[in-house]
């Protein structure tokens, strides 16, 4: 008797396991799927935020004369399109390439390109497109 209440008890005991690990399974499926959500929505998050950051850029990109103190001339396209892996000294990439694209309707008079292809080298005053400091520091004389 003792040995078949014993062995009923064990048998009760591994039921109750089993629904145990039923449960806690069933918990880590749905923790699984609320984290896959969260990811996702934290994805579609910074996507659309990247997108909104990037609009804004481009809109305030839009170099104004009065503030800025000068009027651009043109633009130069680069063959890296992101700053991320641009590198910060010329010479680690010496086979990258950019162009000047100049503004036909800025540059007055057109003679004052002239000749210009005789120097080997030609210092050039920019400013970052995407610069989001730049509004800041004009505004506070740096």
């Amino acid at each position: 008797m003792l040995r078949r209440l014993a062995l009923t008890l064990t048998a009760a005991a591994l039921l109750a396991a089993i629904a145990e690990a039923r449960r806690l399974y069933r918990l880590c499926a749905a923790l699984r799927h609320e984290i896959a959500t969260q990811q996702s929505l934290r994805a579609a998050e910074r996507a659309g935020r990247t997108v909104a950051e990037r609009r804004l850029r481009r809109a305030a990109s839009v170099v104004n004369p009065a503030t800025c103190g000068y009027r651009p001339i043109g633009h130069i396209e680069s063959c890296f399109v992101e700053r991320r892996g641009t590198p910060r000294q010329g010479l680690l990439v010496p086979d990258a390439r950019a162009r000047l694209r100049l503004d036909p309707h800025a540059v007055q008079p057109a003679a004052a390109l002239e000749g210009l292809e005789g120097f080997s080298h030609v210092w050039l005053i920019f400013e970052f497109h995407e610069n989001t400091n730049a509004a800041k520091l004009r505004g506070s004389g740096g």
